[in-house]
Order: C-alpha cells, then sequence, then structure tokens
C-alpha cells in the first residue's frame, strides 16, 4: 500500500538534510475539504541578499528544493497504490497506520489519506487529510521497475506533519519524464503556483520549472528554476539549481551560492557584483545552516 513503492526517490529533496524533514511535501492528503491554503498579502517584488540574511535565504532554497522534489516521491508512493491493487479502487492500510484510499473516474485518480503513517521518498511521514488529484497518468514499465512519464496532479488542503508541526499544501503541476534506460529517467516538473501555509503564514512558488536525474534510487535534481515569495525571505527571489548547486538570486542580484559535492558537507557563499564577499562552509546536519533550516520552518 502506500509507502511499499519499488522506486526511491532522493537527491536535494531527502538527502541533503533528513534530520529536519519528518516530512515535506504530503500532497496526498484526505477527508479535508478542497479549499486551498489562505493566500496572504501579495510581499514586495524587491530585494536584496546581504551579509546577515544570506545563510536563512540558503535555508529557504534548501526547504522549497526539497517541497518541489517531493511532488514526485508523493505522486509516486500514491500512484503504487492504484498499481498495486491493480486499479481497484478502495480504502487500504498504510505502511505503519491510517490508511489510503482512491477514486477512479475516468483517467482520473483521487487519492485520500487518514493520519497515514507511512514512507515516502525513504523518509517516514504522517499525512493527515486532504487529497491528490492525479489527471492523465502515463505509467511506463521496464524490467526493473517502473516511471511514471506523465500526469497532471493538484494538491488540495493537504496537511502534513512537516518538521514537528502541521503544513497545509494547495496547488498543481505537471510531471514528465523519459524513461533512458530500465532503471533511469530525467524528470521535469512544472507548476504555475504551489502554496505551502504554516503557522499563519505561506511560502508560495512560482514559475516552477525543474529537471532531475531519476534511477531507481535517486531522484537528484540537475537544472532548473522557481521564483520564491515569503514573509521568511527577503523579498521576491529566483531560486535555480545546477548540479549539485543551488543559487537564490534577488532583484538587486545579490546572490547565496550553496555546493555540496555529497549533499551532506557544504560551501556557501555571498555574492554581490560577481564578487564573492563572504564564504562559510559545514555539515548541513549540524550547526548555522542547520538552525537556518529550523527558522525557515517556524
Amino acid at each position: 500500500m502506500l509507502g511499499e513503492r519499488r522506486v526511491t526517490r532522493c537527491g536535494w529533496a531527502s538527502n541533503f538534510s533528513v534530520v529536519i524533514l519528518v516530512s515535506v511535501l504530503a500532497a496526498c492528503g484526505g477527508g479535508g475539504s478542497d479549499t486551498p491554503p489562505p493566500q496572504t498579502s501579495p510581499l514586495p517584488q524587491s530585494s536584496s541578499i546581504t551579509s546577515t540574511n544570506y545563510l536563512d535565504v540558503a535555508a529557504l532554497s534548501i526547504v522549497a528544493a526539497r517541497r518541489i522534489q517531493f511532488i514526485a516521491d508523493v505522486v509516486d508512493a500514491a500512484f503504487e497504490t492504484a498499481l498495486q491493487t491493480n486499479g481497484v479502487a478502495g480504502t487500504y492500510p498504510c505502511l505503519y497506520s491510517g490508511t489510503v484510499g482512491y477514486t477512479q473516474s475516468g483517467s482520473t485518480y483521487t487519492f485520500t489519506v487518514n493520519n497515514c503513517d507511512t514512507l515516502v521518498g525513504g523518509t517516514r511521514v504522517l499525512l493527515q487529510s486532504g487529497s491528490l488529484r492525479v489527471d492523465s497518468p502515463v505509467v511506463q514499465t521496464t524490467s526493473a521497475g517502473y516511471f511514471l512519464t506523465a500526469a497532471g496532479v493538484t494538491f488540495n488542503n493537504a496537511r502534513v506533519v512537516e518538521a514537528g508541526a502541521t503544513s497545509t499544501f494547495g496547488g498543481a503541476a505537471s510531471l514528465s519524464a523519459i524513461v533512458t534506460s530500465a532503471t533511469t529517467a530525467t524528470s521535469t516538473t512544472t507548476g504555475t503556483s504551489l502554496i505551502v501555509e504554516r503557522a499563519g503564514r505561506a511560502d508560495t512558488y512560482t514559475n516552477i520549472n525543474v529537471t532531475t536525474n531519476v534511477s531507481l534510487s535517486s531522484n537528484v535534481v540537475s537544472a532548473g528554476s522557481l521564483t520564491l515569495s515569503s514573509p521568511r525571505a527577503p523579498g521576491t527571489l529566483t531560486l535555480s539549481a545546477s548540479g549539485t548547486t543551488l543559487t537564490a538570486t534577488a532583484s538587486d542580484n545579490s546572490q547565496s551560492i550553496l555546493s555540496t559535492t555529497d549533499y551532506l558537507n557544504y560551501v556557501l557563499q555571498f555574492v554581490t557584483g560577481g564578487t564573492v564577499q563572504a564564504t562559510t562552509n559545514g555539515n548541513v546536519n549540524t550547526g548555522e545552516l542547520a538552525q537556518a533550516i529550523s527558522r525557515a520552518l517556524q
């Protein structure tokens, strides 16, 4: 059932700091209404990254990358339920406790959960309520497993325990993938808006276009970008990924550039005018960056 998957995804989304991820994007909830999280007032478009906030900006970048990438993990885990049950709609037990249910109408699948305690992308999560709609899914089976190569997904009032508190997710995205071998694919996630509401504040991700390299054991962001607007950010930021580097760029072209070779040890640079102004390094699970990630989720 939900959580018993053949494809495991990781990379920036889950490997970079598993310690603070009780779960990230729990889009497949159940039992709640279909009302999206409340919109907040527009945030300032102008932004500036400084020597005092570039660490917090890097933490926001990590949280954003995880949430976007986790879309694929959750959709994959949910759709595995339909594959394992041979398309017989109904309610089924989750891996540890709670239930996941789904209905099918034509080419549309709607998944709901009731306090579903399970594994998603190798991380144990509690999916409290809400729903995930998957439209027109296309599955390609290989000798080693399967890949969901196309789908439209919509998250409605999805509630999940994220770093010890409840977050609510709403929005829509399109998933597509090109299978390159029995065990690998290249996947793209695009979307106009994803909203995560937490503690009365909302993080909004727009202009989403993220590409990942997928295998049966990993899903690593290789390229892409999105726009972040959050009360936690110093204005609107453009986030981009290239290989193992995450870059946040403000409207004045100041930047916070986070690089890693192993998704654990990092080098972080504060850059203005193309010149490095400050550099820090450390382990993402301890020290000042770990603390900044915790602040990003408050």
